[in-house]
């Protein structure tokens, strides 16, 4: 399976084995490949472990992190249809956590450098939404 595959299989997948009791990792692995089974993994949020899921973010490979990086802007893009303390709490969670992926040096053709400066732009628009929604 090419990179490209991979990675779109991995988004698609990459709330799976948190949204479903009916797919394992091992079923993900059978059917896309170790790799895609391996990006998922790292996108898989554990309850209890804290911070340790960014940090996993942050070592994780580039692929991985434009897949998150694409899932807070699609997050962000729909914050509107959230209470404004769930928009808050969206809002610094991005800034605390995933805008920090913005420095990091990606090493192909551009993608996740250009869906992070997106995430940049969606984040600050959101935060100007929140920002009208909360003094009304």
């Amino acid at each position: 399976m090419g990179f490209i595959i991979q990675t779109w299989s991995t988004a698609l997948l990459h709330d799976a084995l948190e949204d479903t009791d009916a797919i394992d990792a091992q079923m993900i692995e059978m059917a896309f490949g170790p790799t895609v089974a391996s990006n998922v993994i790292f996108l898989t949020k554990v309850a209890g472990e804290g911070g340790a899921y960014i940090k996993r973010i942050q070592t994780a490979p580039s692929d991985v992190q434009l897949v998150k990086i694409a899932d807070r802007i699609d997050n962000l893009r729909s914050l509107q249809f959230g209470t404004l303390e769930f928009q808050q709490k969206q809002l610094l969670e991005t800034e605390e956590k995933y805008l920090g992926l913005l420095g990091r040096k990606f090493d192909f053709a551009g993608s996740a450098y250009k869906a992070s400066l997106i995430l940049h732009d969606t984040f600050h628009a959101a935060q100007k939404d929140f920002s009208i929604a909360k003094k009304s």
